[in-house]
Parts: C-alpha cells; structure tokens; sequence
C-alpha cells in the first residue's frame, strides 16, 4: 500500500482540515472576546502557540487512531479501503480539503503571524500605558492644514485626518483595527476635522472658510455656514451646537443647519483688542468650552468661557486647550512642550499647579493634537516643511532654487539689486538655529550671518545692500541690531530702547529708519527716527490700538501700517513724516502691507488670504484705484505683525513661503494609549 493511499485511508487530510478550520474559529472568538472581557493582550497569542503545537498531535493521532461505528480503534486494525472503491468525487474532496488547509493555513499565518506586531499595536492596551509610531501609507499621507489635521473619534475607535486628494486635500478615515484609510467623500478642501459626541458624524472646516458636516459613511456633506469661518479649529458640542472661530470671537451654529450663527465670545476685552478666539473644545459636560487666546505667538494664553454668564477667564499660558476624561487640561506651549494641569470643568478652573509632560510636540507653526475620552493621545512629533517659492500675479509658483531648496524659514527679504535674499530659519526648541541667512540667487550657497541669540528674525536690507537690519534678542531686550552682509565685523545694535522692539527698516533713501515697539496687546505703535547719535525717536502712529506691520513707500511719501481698531486688522495709510490724515485701505480685513519699489502699488493680504494689489494714483492727495486679487495666498505663510513675503523690484514676482506638498509633515504619527494613567500619576488633583 502506497504512503499517500494511507493517509488518506487513516482520514489525516480530513483531521488536518477539520484542525484547521476549528483553529481559525477559535482565534477569530478569541481576539473578538478579548477587549470586552479585558483579557491580557497575551493570550491570543499564548492560543496561537498551544494551537501550533497541538497541530501535529492531531496529525498523528489520526494516523495512529481511526473512529469507527465500534468506536476508536488502532488505524492498523481498521479495514483498508479498496482503490475501486473510491470515487471521483471522493477524490476532488481530497483535493478540495487539501486547497481549503492550505488556504486556511495562510490566512492564519498572514492574518496572525506576520501582521501580529500591528495588530498588538493598534489595539489599546489595558494593562499599562503602550506609547508607538502609527506609520500612513505614502498614497494616504497626513498633509498639514495650517490648523490642526488629525482628530481621534470620542471612543478612540477611528481617527480622521487631512490627506492628499487629486486637486488638493480631502479627509482620510482610518479605522484602529484596519490597515487602509478610506477617503471620506465630499470632504473635498478640508482643512481642520473634528467628530460628534457619537462618534458617527465629522465636522470640517474649508479652506474657502465654510463650516460643513458629514457622515463617516459617506452621506453628502451639509454646508451650515457658508463663509466668514477661520480654519483655526472646531467642536461639537453635547449641546448640538458646533462651535468655531470667526474674526468677531467665537460663535456657535447647530449642527443640523437653520438659523444663522451665534455670538460665544467678543474678541474685544477690557478696553484692548484681542487678535482672535481659536481652537474652541466644549467640555463633556456643556457648562462651557476652553479656546486660546491668540495675540502673539509667544503669548498665547489658554481661556475657558462660561455658557451661561459669558465670563471669560484665563487659566493658562499656552494655545491648543483641551479637556482629558481623566480630569485634566492639557495644552501646548510654543517651544512644543506638553502641559496639563488638574481641571474642574464644574467650577471651570485648574485645581493644581501645571506639569510638563513632552518636549516632543510638533514646534512653531503648526500644531496636530486630539484625544480621545477614553484615554487615547494623538499627536505628530515634527514640524510642517516650508519652502521658499516664486510666486506670479496670476498665482503660479516655482521653487526658488529646486536643486537647494529653501526650508523652514520664517521671513524673507530681498536686497535692493534682487540678487539676494535674507531669510531667517525657525527657531527649534533647545537648538540655536533661530538665525539670520544669506543666499546669493538664483543658485548660490547660503551663507549664516548670526550666532548668537535665541531670536534673530524680520531681516531688511540698508538702502545700499550692504547690510542687514534685524530683531534680535542678544542684549538685555529685544532689540534692533545691524550687520554687514559680508561678516567682516560683528553687529551693532541700532535701537536700544526700554521696550521691546519688534520690527525696523530703513528708508530707501536712507533718511529715516522707522520702527515698530512694544508686545502686549494694546501698547504696539511705530515710531521714526533719523540716523544720528543725538536723533531723539517721534511717534508715528500710537493709539490705544494696536498698529503693526509698517511699510514705507520708495519715495518716501507714504506709510501703510495695520491697525485693529473696529475689532479686526485693516491696512491704513498716512502721509509721511506728517501723518496728518489716514485712508484706510482695506475693508474687510488686511494684513500684510508691502510696497511696490518701482511702481505707485501696494500690496497686502485681504480678510479671505487673498494677495491684492492696489495702484496709487499720481497726485498731492492719498488716492487709489480699483483694486485687484491677484491670487489665494492661503498656502502660504503669513504674519499678523509683519510682512511674510516680500516683492520684486519690478513688482512681477513675489518670494513666499510655502507649505510643502511632498511630504509636508512627517508621515508616522504617536499614539499613546491609557495615557490618562500617566496623568493621574504625573499631575494628581489636590
């Protein structure tokens, strides 16, 4: 009798299969079973093994024992089965059961085996808290949204996040327990997403400043408010509210749509203007909601108002507050560091003194954090990549220097002659690279011109080219400092003032060097000053508002600045030196004056992010034509308090920075799981 003739007459085939099939079974029951009956994170596997090893125990009892209508019986006891009288159909059965364990055998191995270290990753740990890297497929990449770009469903069962779509960006949903994102349709354009309390429905703002909503399952999105919304986040709120920043404060609007918006907050308080009310988070239990305070980036504050009295109170230096079920806020300071401090969402009010938790957070511009209540972090550990482009009036765009590209700078200045550009790199937390640099166009090398401060920022050129202003904090303040361009000898301070000096230029005609001081909100004028030892400083512009952001024109007639009076910024302009009159420019928002240095125009950025251009009609009077948008300038960095582009000397091309479309953000995010156990530990309540 030949081998395979007996072991198909000892039914090992049939064991093997039969083996199989029951493994897979109990395997899927157990990894189902195993989060509700809080079962060690071991045990499918420990089931994996004992399955493994009794495998070939089967096999060889069902060689040494056959089951006969007698009962068991030794195999070699039982009668052999004629050749004649097995059927065709006996034998595809074999073969069938042959092609089920094979397949069956596979699927256990890929599905368990090979996949087992993702599997145990994604799923939250019960035991301890489980920190790991959550790598996206290229294909389905996290692109940075100029707001936050991830969010974590309230039971920490899926994330949405902004990724690529063919004309743009589109949300991607990704199950915890799946390998693939799945694009939400309709979410063309989303910016910043955020869930519902359940979990099932996702709100997302656009970058056209719409507010809309959608199903996870692919319902088509319901548009509630149509424009006016800030891409600096959302929420939605038990009370069936969604709550998002708008240049007033913020408002509120019902999820369902109907009505128009309501007034939450006045972004105007106690007599001083306050730039905006972003990053809203309701609180579980409705009472009211935390939001930042935006006035300067290095002075951000953690607010909290309450729904019923309107009371606002400042709880927090920091941006990005959010509420952890473990009785925690947390939030993120400027250099990236990650802070909570106990919080009483009942009396509205921290009940402890803060913790540091991180220095790994994403620094500067942009900021990706979510959490879920039932104790899951999210969050990305490194910084969008800027790079610095061309950009044509009609919007189109070219890398300044494809070969060497230009990345992470902060501003940009071109020299007089256009041949060079100064620019300075952001400032890292714990590194000293917040430096001024040079780079010769269209391809030369870059050359660093600072070492020393933490702070070297809003470089300008001396009339002649042959030096740089800039904003350094290297003395006792910070202050305006000036240094050749070649390096051949070191800076000199040009300003050294009581308050701290924020921005500074020269003239082009090199008569007067104008200047921007003082850093709370409220206390921000300008000033002018001539070259000299005993020039004594004349303000040019201070009000009990804040006046930004100045410009002058190349012939020295014109002084374009930003003022928040009327509770937002526009773009004025006086006569100079004696600003005896003012015309305001923009109307619905401006930001961002620049100037023209061979033609009667100004430029600015209008209340939508659009770049507009404005021509200045000859004559002793300030007087304009119609304006133009040359293009959407959303995708490029900006700057409440000073310009963040500059223009060419034939007003052509403007230098921007840009947000990076290949690869803009680190692709792996960090998941930490039961992490409100660290918490409690780290920052217990008194």
């Amino acid at each position: 009798m030949s081998l395979m003739r007996e072991i198909r007459r000892r039914k090992v085939f049939q064991v093997a299969a039969m083996y199989a099939v029951v493994a897979w079974l109990l395997i899927e029951i157990i990894t189902t079973v195993e989060e509700p009956l809080n079962l060690p994170v071991w045990v499918d596997t420990f089931v994996i093994v004992i399955l493994a090893i009794g495998f070939p125990v089967a096999l060889i009892l069902s060689w040494a024992f056959d089951v006969t209508p007698e009962g068991i019986k030794p195999a070699s006891e039982v009668k052999s089965v004629s050749p004649s009288t097995q059927s065709p159909v006996a034998t595809f059965t074999y073969v069938s059961q042959g092609l089920i364990l094979l397949a069956v055998a596979f699927l256990v191995f890929d599905q368990y085996l090979l996949d087992t270290g993702v599997r145990d990753s994604n799923r939250p740990s019960i035991s301890g808290v489980v920190r790991y890297n959550y790598k996206l497929q290229d294909d389905q990449a996290l692109v940075p949204s100029g707001g936050v770009s991830i969010a974590i469903s309230p039971d920490g069962a899926r994330i949405a996040y902004v990724g690529k779509a063919e004309n743009g960006t589109q949300l991607w949903i990704r199950e915890r327990d799946q390998l693939q994102s799945t694009p939400l349709t309709g979410s063309a354009g989303a910016i910043t997403p955020f869930f519902a309390p359940d979990g099932e429905g996702i709100g997302f703002i656009t970058e056209d400043r719409q507010l809309k909503v959608v199903s996870r399952i692919g319902d088509p999105p319901l548009t509630i408010v149509e424009e006016g919304v800030y891409r600096v986040g959302g929420s939605w709120g038990v009370d069936g509210y969604i709550y998002f920043s708008s240049k007033s404060g913020l408002m509120r609007q019902a999820a369902t749509g109907g009505g128009g918006p309501e007034s939450v907050t006045n972004a105007e308080q106690e007599g001083s203007v306050v730039i905006y009310h972003t990053w809203p988070e309701v609180l579980p239990n409705g009472k009211g909601a935390l939001f930042t305070i935006f006035r300067d980036h290095l002075a951000d504050e953690i607010a909290v108002v309450d729904f019923s009295t309107g009371e606002v109170r400042v709880l927090a230096d920091g941006e990005l507050g959010r509420y952890a079920g473990s009785g925690h806020l947390v939030y993120v300071r400027e250099d990236g560091g990650l802070m909570t401090a106990p919080f009483d969402q009942e009396r509205l009010s921290t009940v402890g003194p803060e913790v540091r938790l991180s220095d790994q957070l994403s620094w500067g511009y942009w900021r990706d954090l979510a959490m879920s209540q039932t104790g899951t972090l999210l969050y990305t550990q490194s910084n969008a990549v800027m790079e610095v482009v061309w950009v044509d009036r009609d919007g189109t765009w070219t890398p300044v220097d494809p070969e060497n590209p230009m990345r992470d700078m902060r501003y940009v200045a071109l020299s007089p002659d256009n041949n060079r550009l100064a620019m300075n790199t952001w400032p890292k937390p714990a590194s000293d690279n917040g430096q001024i640099w040079i780079k010769k166009l269209p391809h030369g090398p870059f050359a660093q011109l600072t070492f020393k401060g933490a702070v070297n920022m809003r470089p300008s050129w001396t009339p002649d080219g042959q030096s740089l202003v800039f904003i350094s904090d290297r003395g006792e303040n910070r202050d305006a400092w000036v240094k050749r361009v070649d390096g051949t000898t070191p800076a000199d301070v040009l300003l050294d003032e009581q308050a701290v000096v924020d921005e500074a230029f020269y003239s082009l005609n090199g008569e007067w060097l104008v200047y921007r001081r003082g850093k709370e909100a409220g206390d921000r004028d300008i000033y002018v000053i001539r070259p000299g030892p005993e020039a004594e400083p004349t303000a040019l512009v201070a009000t009990e508002f804040d006046e930004v952001a100045p410009a002058l024109s190349a012939d020295s007639r014109w002084l374009a600045y930003v003022s928040w009076r009327g509770g937002q910024p526009n773009v004025y302009v006086r006569p100079f030196p004696n600003a005896d009159a003012e015309t305001l420019v923009s109307v619905n928002g401006g930001t961002e004056p620049v100037w023209s240095r061979t033609r009667a125009e100004l430029f600015y950025r209008n209340g939508d992010g659009d770049l507009v251009a404005v021509p200045v009609l000859p004559g002793p009077a300030f007087e304009t034509g119609p304006e133009q948008v040359l293009f959407s300038a959303t995708a490029y960095r900006s700057d409440f308090y000073h310009a963040a582009y500059d223009v060419t000397e034939n007003g052509q091309r403007f230098v921007m920075i840009r947000v990076s479309e290949n690869g803009s953000l680190d692709e792996e995010l960090i998941f930490v799981e039961n992490w409100f156990e660290e918490l409690k530990r780290l920052a217990p309540k008194e």
